[in-house]
């Protein structure tokens, strides 16, 4: 017996009273159970206690499985080993192509933009006015839309025709094919852009730059800033567009190369062309600012 079991002891500690009648509580405690508490039994081993009362001794089996701890200890390591070897969902980043361009240069309704520049020795204000695209042409597919930019007469400047048209340019807007100018017309002729020049790609983030294929033409996107206008409100996302045509020559082209700022809803809304910029006690002035937008026959994001 004395091989089998450690010492069959009674703890003072373990003196209970219930009741008027005294309970000594006995545990019968194996050797193997002291190699247990060091972690060399194998899951599954069973402690026995002897609990007695006065009326006798019955043993009681409590049994400790192991297979709990052991199964924590695998996850821990699988845990372990995802996070070494990056297979966590945070490592995944998608690639960013940008956002959709078109959005920025809508065509629907019937829409007119009034501009006003910050030369205030000028005499007249911009207006374009988009001609109604009923009747615009569709080339494979794609809808144009042709704006005239005329002159709004404001002050006794004589030289100021009420009305007369600047400049004509035809535009498309597209998700597929993003934005394009198709013509240009001024007083100096007209041409036809073949292919047509790629103001804006699909989509574009920062620092992009849309190139047209056979020609210099580029178009980058920069910054996205805040709007330049005389309207009383607060437009903090204007995406900058500096148009080139490649030549390093201001005199071709001036009335395209140049600044565009554009937002959705309203299109362009800050214009600074090679055409109309002057110095003026050493700052460089002639930017079209709008001052008032209308749209009206339809204006419900659809072109």
């Amino acid at each position: 017996m004395k091989n089998a079991l450690d010492l069959l002891s009674a703890d003072p500690d373990r003196l209970r009273t219930s009741g008027g009648r005294s309970r000594l509580l006995f545990t019968l405690r194996p050797a193997a159970v002291r190699q247990r508490r060091m972690g060399d039994i194998a899951p599954g081993f069973s402690d026995s206690i002897l609990r007695c009362r006065p009326s006798g001794c019955a043993p009681r089996t409590r049994r400790r499985s192991g297979y709990r701890h052991f199964g924590r200890r695998v996850l821990g390591a699988t845990l372990a080993i995802a996070v070494l070897t990056g297979c966590g969902r945070g490592d995944y980043k998608p690639e960013y192509d940008g956002a959709a361009m078109y959005k920025l240069f809508p065509f629907d309704g019937l829409r007119t933009w009034e501009f006003v520049s910050d030369d205030e020795d000028l005499s007249y204000g911009l207006v374009a006015t988009m001609r109604d695209p009923e009747g615009s042409e569709t080339v494979s597919g794609t809808h144009l839309y042709t704006v005239d930019y005329a002159m709004d007469c404001r002050g006794p400047d004589q030289d100021c025709v009420q009305g007369e048209v600047l400049r004509t340019i035809t535009w498309s807007s597209q998700s597929d094919e993003g934005v394009r100018v198709h013509d240009y017309e001024d007083a100096d002729g007209f041409i036809a852009f073949e292919p047509p020049i790629q103001v804006a790609d699909a989509t574009m983030k920062r620092g992009d730059v849309a190139e047209t294929d056979g020609s210099t033409w580029t178009s980058s996107l920069g910054a996205t800033e805040s709007c330049q206008v005389r309207l009383n409100v607060n437009w903090p996302d204007c995406a900058h567009f500096t148009l080139d045509d490649g030549d390093d020559d201001e005199t071709t082209n001036p009335g395209l190369v140049g600044e565009y700022w554009a937002i959705a809803s309203y299109n362009v809304v800050t214009i600074s062309l090679t055409a109309d910029l002057t110095v003026v006690d050493d700052n460089e002035v002639g930017q079209w600012e709008l001052s008032k937008h209308e749209c009206t026959d339809g204006c419900d994001g659809h072109w």
